[in-house]
């Protein structure tokens, strides 16, 4: 998985993450929620809450300056806790 996404300040785009499991494609499972968490430089910017169809993650992101930032997708999975981290540029 690709965990950095580069964008320009005030860049706004459309973000799609599909969602699978790793051990079994034909495991069935129900994405009850999910959120996006941004962060520069440690300090949380936005909390985005995601749009869920079946096995995606929608949700519009969009970084007002230029930095370093990170960003922390949350879902809740039947009653599993999951939590991905990735970085933005």
């Amino acid at each position: 998985m690709q965990n950095l996404i580069k964008m320009y300040a005030g860049e706004k785009r459309k973000i799609r993450l599909f969602v699978h499991s790793k051990k079994k494609p034909e495991d069935t499972f129900i994405i009850r929620n999910a959120k996006a968490e941004i962060y520069l430089y440690g300090d949380l910017m936005q909390t985005i809450e995601c749009e869920i169809d079946e096995h995606d993650l929608i949700f519009l992101l969009g970084i007002e300056e230029s930095g370093n930032y990170k960003m922390i997708i949350t879902m809740l999975l039947q009653m599993k806790l999951l939590k991905i981290n990735l970085k933005l540029r």
